[in-house]
C-alpha cells in the first residue's frame, strides 16, 4: 500500500501537469489571437491604403527644361538661335500621399555636350527627382528640337523715333544721340536681319529742349522689333532741340563783272523762300537767307546753277532744302537810233505864245535787243519844259520820259531855240 505521503505527492504532480497543459493551451490561444489581430490589422491597413491613399495617375504640366553644358556652345562659338521657355509635361503613377510636394523636386533637362556646329538638334529630355516608388508613365514631348547658330558681332547706327508734337507754334529743330553707333551680338542669321537700333522719345506739348535717356532696341528694315539680339549698351542719352519757325526770303549773292555788251536781265530763284527754325531771339534778328556767291565774271550767256544757302549758326531748315536753283538770264545789249518829231510842250504860261523850228530829233537808246525791237518810233516823244521861259529867244533842253530797262544815251540836238512872245489881246 502506498503511504499517505506518496498519495499526496502523486496528487500534487498530477495537478501540476494539468496546470502546464492549461497554460500551453492558453499561450497558444494568445498567439493565435495576436496573429489574427495582425492579419486583421494588415487587412484593414490594405483597405485603408486602398481607400484613403490609392494609386493614382497625376499629370504635371509645364515643367521647365534647362539646357545643361551650355559652355560647350560658347567654346565652339555657337549660340541657341531662339531664346524661349522650354517646358515638358509628364504623367506619374503612384500613391496619392507620395505626390504631395513632388513637383518642386522634379527637374527636366537636355544636354548640349555633343553640339559642335550650326544646325538643328533633337535632344532627349532627361527627367530627374522622381522617387523609386513612383512610376514615370509618359513624357510629352520626349525630346526638344533646338536651333543652333554661329555667334556673330557687328555694329549698327542708332536712330531716334520721335513721338508726338511740341507745343503749338514750336517745332523740332534737331536732335543728338549718344552713342550714335552701338555693338550688337547674337545668332548670325538673326543678326543679319537687324537694320538699325532705335530709341523712342515723346515730345508731346514740349516747350523747351528735352534731355532724356532712352531704351534701345533692334529693328529690321520694316521697323519690326528683332528678338534674340544683345546690345552692348541698353540706353542712349538724347537731346531734342525745340524752337520757333519763320519764313525767310532767299537773296542771291552775285559777284564778278559780266562780259562787255551783255547784261543780266533777270535772276530767278526756286524756291523763293524757305521756312527755318531757331530760338525766338535768333528768329527776331534775321529777315533773309543769302546764297553762296554766284560768279558772273566774263559771262555772256544765260545759265542756271544749284547753289547752297548760307545758314547762320543754330538756324535749322524746317521746310525746304539746303540748296536752291538759281537761273540767270543774260542778254546782249545794243544801241539803236530813233528819229522823233513828236515834241510835247509842258508848263506853258497861258499869256505867252511859243514858236520854234520844227525838226527831226535823233535819240540813241541802249537796251537788250528784245526790248529795243519792241519800241516803235511813233510811241516815242520828247518834252520841252517851258516853266522858266522868258519873253524872247530861249534855248530849251529837250527831255524824254524814262523807259523801263532802257538807257537814254543821247538826244541830238540836245536843245531847241524857242521864241516866246506875249499873247495879243
Amino acid at each position: 500500500m502506498k503511504s499517505s505521503y506518496q498519495k499526496k505527492k502523486h496528487q500534487r504532480n498530477s495537478n501540476f501537469g494539468g496546470i502546464i497543459i492549461v497554460n500551453k493551451l492558453k499561450k497558444k490561444e494568445t498567439n493565435i489571437s495576436i496573429i489574427g489581430s495582425i492579419l486583421i490589422a494588415f487587412v484593414i491597413w490594405i483597405y485603408v491604403i486602398g481607400e484613403v491613399d490609392p494609386n493614382v495617375k497625376q499629370r504635371f504640366n509645364n515643367i521647365p527644361v534647362t539646357i545643361e553644358n551650355l559652355q560647350v556652345l560658347e567654346e565652339n562659338g555657337l549660340v541657341i538661335s531662339k531664346e524661349e521657355d522650354l517646358t515638358v509635361d509628364i504623367t506619374l503613377y503612384g500613391r496619392t500621399s507620395t505626390m504631395y510636394g513632388l513637383r518642386n523636386r522634379i527637374t527636366a533637362s537636355i544636354d548640349a555636350t555633343d553640339i559642335t556646329e550650326k544646325g538643328t538638334y533633337d535632344l532627349y529630355i532627361e527627367i530627374s527627382g522622381i522617387p523609386d516608388n513612383i512610376e514615370l508613365q509618359e513624357t510629352h514631348p520626349n525630346s526638344i528640337a533646338i536651333e543652333v547658330d554661329r555667334l556673330a558681332e557687328d555694329e549698327r547706327r542708332v536712330e531716334l523715333n520721335i513721338v508726338g508734337e511740341p507745343a503749338s507754334g514750336l517745332v523740332i529743330l534737331g536732335y543728338s544721340i549718344d552713342p550714335d553707333i552701338v555693338s550688337i551680338d547674337g545668332p548670325e542669321d538673326i543678326l543679319n536681319n537687324v537694320s538699325k537700333i532705335k530709341g523712342d522719345i515723346n515730345v508731346k506739348d514740349a516747350k523747351d529742349n528735352l534731355n532724356q535717356s532712352v531704351e534701345l532696341y533692334p529693328v529690321d528694315s520694316e521697323d519690326r522689333k528683332v528678338e534674340g539680339v544683345s546690345i552692348n549698351t541698353q540706353t542712349a542719352n538724347v537731346t531734342v532741340q525745340i524752337g520757333g519757325t519763320k519764313e525767310l526770303e532767299i537773296k542771291p549773292e552775285i559777284k564778278g563783272k559780266i562780259a562787255d555788251g551783255y547784261v543780266v536781265s533777270e535772276i530767278v530763284i526756286e524756291p523763293k523762300s524757305i521756312v527755318v527754325g531757331a530760338r525766338k531771339n535768333l528768329l527776331d534778328n534775321i529777315e533773309e537767307i543769302v546764297t553762296e556767291a554766284i560768279n558772273l565774271d566774263g559771262i555772256n550767256d544765260s545759265f542756271e546753277e544749284e547753289v547752297s544757302l548760307i545758314l547762320p549758326s543754330d538756324i535749322k531748315i524746317i521746310e525746304g532744302d539746303s540748296t536752291v536753283l538759281v537761273k540767270v538770264v543774260v542778254q546782249r545789249v545794243e544801241s539803236r537810233e530813233y528819229s522823233i518829231d513828236n515834241i510835247e510842250l509842258v508848263n506853258k504860261p497861258e499869256d505867252i505864245d511859243i514858236t520854234f523850228e520844227e525838226q527831226t530829233i535823233t535819240v540813241t537808246l541802249r537796251a537788250i535787243t528784245e526790248v529795243l525791237d519792241s519800241i516803235k518810233n511813233q510811241e516815242l516823244k520828247l518834252i520841252l519844259d517851258l516853266e522858266d521861259i522868258d519873253i524872247g529867244e530861249n534855248d530849251v533842253k529837250l527831255l524824254m520820259e524814262d523807259i523801263d530797262d532802257v538807257t537814254i544815251q543821247s538826244i541830238i540836238p540836245g536843245t531847241i531855240q524857242v521864241i516866246a512872245t506875249e499873247t495879243s489881246p
